[in-house]
């Protein structure tokens, strides 16, 4: 089954501002999350390749995820902000 234009196109402008919201992120923090997420490394690995110890990298990452649902929250109903 091939996917809607209009799902196709909805996901596309999600995708879109997602990777706008990604661009936003602090140096430190879109790169932890890149590889994180993107690259899919372990957040040990991630500490080897940055030379940074494993709460920085869990701290960078819980930041840009917080971040993230922060700047999305606006477009994406079901995403509750949290005080």
């Amino acid at each position: 089954m091939t996917e809607r234009p209009k799902t196709k196109a909805l996901r596309t402008e999600l995708e879109d501002l997602v990777a706008r919201a990604v661009m936003q992120l602090p140096d430190t923090q879109r790169e932890v999350l890149i590889l994180a997420h993107y690259e899919q490394m372990a957040l040990a690995e991630i500490g080897r390749v940055l030379a940074l110890d494993l709460g920085a990298v869990k701290s960078r990452l819980q930041r840009a995820r917080a971040s993230l649902k922060e700047t999305l929250a606006a477009y994406l109903p079901g995403l509750e902000r949290r005080p």
